[in-house]
């Protein structure tokens, strides 16, 4: 299945919607003036190089005679094209390998898509994918995470511009402090070992100036959302890139108030088929009030990166990066703990023909961190009715432990609608243990079969799957609403999985939605025996020109209990239960020539819910607020 690029709100990732999101264009009469204001710029150099006159040059005469011959109408320079410059260059791009859709088990959104809706965290894209649980430990900002399949520790990496973000404060790293507003594309890779988020920043795609700004409050838990992005061609011979992104919420009860802002900023030089790139994050976070996890962190993430194309279809890229965090528990006696760690590698993609092939090397300075880390992911098509491509991650820790984590996958499409598709998981994930003197790597092991099939016909877009997936030496996240400390031995779990997307009229109205169940589990945590999301959505597009757009959705979601761990003995860990929660939530969207309002209305029946144990989410939450982007 392949992804379809798409502007029009309310597209799914994988099928797209029609149009794109228009920007308004400067004045006509400032277009016009602009090029006369240059160009005495540019002449005037010229004039005034010397500050003698020319001797050699024969004298002007200074009689005034009539012209001989006729004057030339001036034409009018406010009527003359007005196409805007062609935009930079862009660095290179290192395209993915395995292609996106349900077979393969790859979802992204792109920039269009994730402006259309009013997502507000990572987490509002991962309650789309089956098989996945999201952990919302409380309103916004406090401690996130996701589980696939029952995965932990170890199981979830997050990489930004090729650049991996390691958590440097806990074993997980955690999903509230990705920020959504200066980002191109989200991708989210979902696998046996867990999940892997590949987030990929704006670059300018316009020859002018751009500017997009998002703004939102939220009541009745003090929510204030600001998101800016300033794209500019050419900065100092280069393309620039700035963003900011705040985020500041009550929590619950309007108790728990947590602030986070990011700034971020890339700037580069390139050319026709390479360039070089400095790329800086700088995130501080603050969480306190009657909140159980009082916090205060900042994190700082620079990198450098090169990128040269030596023909079409091949790309390759050197890049060295620092990240720090300093953090503490905010919490009268706690010391602060600063960690940094140095990363540098290199990686390669290739895109020739049937053939799709990236891969890398990245080396970390910091010991409790893999000292070295090698992948690969490559997949080729050999006739549109066959294709298979297979990943592996190779990971060298201290002392010599090493983990490998692998998958197989492959795709048959015997009819034109029809794909049959299958894939095998296996291998060990590690994560870091931070604060465990006895171990310095969290690794599990796992093994994942999947195997099913889709249709595609007519705007129906339907696939099921069965899965069996057993996991060994599973720990917990490490965040603070549990423990990594101890190993949990798991059993084999088999179950059954649906997703899919319907159109009901002439595409203007669609249900879509997925299903996870399991027929047999054994004691597991982070897994619940069933988890479901539904939706109905209205999409219309009244004008021909595409300046009014409508989006209204209705979504229900739900799941069982889960286990998960929250204390420890020195023989076995403590299991509570996640209670059994079902939501439904409300968004409308309407976009305006190039201005977008929107409404989320979370739990609309106000049923609560509770992701882990003591931490009950009570109430309806409206969060407003509106997106405007134009050309400067």
């Amino acid at each position: 299945m392949q992804r379809q690029r798409g502007g029009a709100i309310g597209a799914p990732p994988v099928q797209a919607s029609t149009g794109r999101f228009p920007v308004c264009d400067a004045a006509r009469i400032r277009r016009a003036v602009a090029p006369l204001l240059v160009v005495p710029l540019i002449l005037l150099p010229g004039s005034t190089s010397a500050q003698v006159p020319d001797t050699a040059r024969t004298p002007a005469d200074t009689l005034q005679q009539p012209d001989s011959i006729p004057a030339v109408p001036q034409q009018d320079t406010t009527a003359q094209d007005t196409l805007p410059p062609e935009p930079p260059p862009p660095l290179p791009v290192m395209p993915a390998a395995i292609p996106t859709g349900f077979a393969t088990g790859v979802w992204e959104w792109d920039r269009d898509a994730l402006i259309a809706e009013p997502f507000l965290t990572v987490s509002d894209l991962l309650d789309r994918i089956p098989g996945v649980v999201p952990l919302r430990t409380g309103l916004y900002l406090h401690p996130e995470a996701a589980s696939t399949w029952g995965s932990s520790a170890g199981g979830m990496e997050v990489e930004l511009d090729g650049y991996t973000l390691w958590p440097l404060d806990d074993p997980t790293f955690d999903l509230s402090h990705i920020e959504l507003g200066t980002l191109e594309s989200v991708r989210i890779e979902r696998r046996g070992a867990g999940l892997r988020i590949v987030l990929r920043t704006v670059e300018p795609f316009t020859g002018e100036p751009y500017t997009r700004i998002e703004a939102g409050i939220g009541e009745p838990v003090g929510v204030n959302v600001f998101r800016g992005v300033f794209l500019a061609p050419r900065f100092m011979f280069g393309p620039f890139s700035a963003g900011v992104e705040r985020f500041e919420t009550q929590g619950i009860n309007a108790q728990e108030a947590a602030d986070i802002f990011t700034g971020w900023v890339k700037w580069g030089v390139t050319s026709r088929n390479a360039g070089a790139q400095l790329e800086v994050r700088q995130q501080s976070f603050e969480r306190g009030g009657s909140t159980p996890w009082p916090y205060d962190l900042g994190r700082r993430d620079l990198i450098l990166r090169t990128r040269w194309a030596p023909s079409d279809g091949v790309t390759l890229e050197a890049y060295g990066g620092h990240s720090r965090v300093d953090f503490s528990a905010a919490e009268e006696g706690d010391p602060d703990v600063e960690r940094d760690v140095v990363q540098a590698g290199t990686r390669g993609a290739v895109l020739q023909g049937p053939l799709r092939l990236e891969a890398g090397f990245r080396f970390n300075n910091e010991r409790r961190l893999p000292v070295a880390q090698l992948h690969a992911r490559s997949w080729l098509q050999l006739h549109p009715v066959i294709g298979f491509g297979g990943e592996v991650q190779h990971s060298r820790w201290r002392d010599d432990d090493v983990v490998t984590s692998y998958q197989l996958s492959s795709v048959l499409t015997p009819l034109h609608a029809l794909s049959l598709f299958a894939q095998y998981d296996g291998g060990s994930t590690g994560a870091p243990a931070w604060e465990d003197l006895d171990r310095y790597i969290l690794r599990s092991e796992h093994t994942q079969l999947r195997a099913g099939g889709a249709l595609h016909w007519r705007g129906i877009d339907v696939g099921a799957a069965y899965l069996d997936v057993e996991r060994d030496s599973l720990f917990g996240f490490g965040l603070p609403f549990d423990i990594p400390a101890v190993p949990l031995k798991n059993g084999q779990s088999r179950g059954w999985e649906l997703y899919g997307r319907v159109p009901l009229f002439r595409d203007i109205i669609s249900v879509d939605g997925g299903l996870t169940n399991w027929f047999e589990l054994d004691t597991s945590i982070y897994t619940p025996a069933q988890s479901w999301r539904a939706a109905l959505q209205a999409h219309w597009v009244p004008l021909e020109s595409g300046n009014l757009e409508i989006l209204a959705r209705v979504q229900g979601r739900g799941r069982d209990g889960y286990f998960l761990p929250v204390s420890s003995s020195p023989e076995s860990p403590d299991l509570d239960i996640a209670p059994a929660s079902r939501l439904f939530d409300g968004w409308l969207v309407i976009r305006i020539v190039s201005v977008q309002a929107f409404l989320r209305w979370e739990d609309m029946a106000a049923q609560a819910f509770a992701d882990a144990p003591g931490r009950i989410v009570r109430g309806s939450r409206i969060v407003y607020g509106v997106k405007w982007s134009f050309l400067n």
